[in-house]
């Protein structure tokens, strides 16, 4: 008896763990999109120091990410990073659109695959 109330108590703890670390990685995938959406993109000096900004706030929290999202993703969002903050340095302002839309998309993936749905299951 004792054996199945201590696998209920973690499979109860378990899915609280999933469900916590599921919230808090969509909290800090919304406040760094809504940074890129709402980020410079005219102005190439302003966009540089944003994006450069921006992606300290990432890599703070890469870590705790890196618990549930795998390498691969983890490293195309640094290089579209990389990209975007390049491209604002050498003024590329079709660059800084086309590396935002892709930056925006990636976070969105991680999103979906960090969610408590049937993608993140399987």
């Amino acid at each position: 008896m004792k054996s199945v109330r201590f696998a209920y108590t973690v499979f109860i703890i378990l899915i609280l763990a999933v469900i916590i670390n599921s919230v808090a990685i969509e909290k800090i995938i919304d406040s760094i999109s809504e940074e890129i959406v709402y980020a410079e993109e005219c102005d190439m000096s302003i966009a540089k120091n944003e994006y450069s900004e921006i992606y300290e706030k990432y890599k703070k929290y890469k870590l705790y990410i890196s618990l549930s999202i795998g390498h691969d993703d983890l490293s195309d969002i640094e290089n579209t990073f990389s990209e975007i903050i390049g491209a604002a340095k050498a003024e590329d302002f079709a660059g800084v659109i086309t590396a935002k839309s892709r930056l925006t998309d990636q976070l969105g993936h991680i999103r979906r695959l960090s969610g408590i749905n049937i993608d993140s299951i399987f």
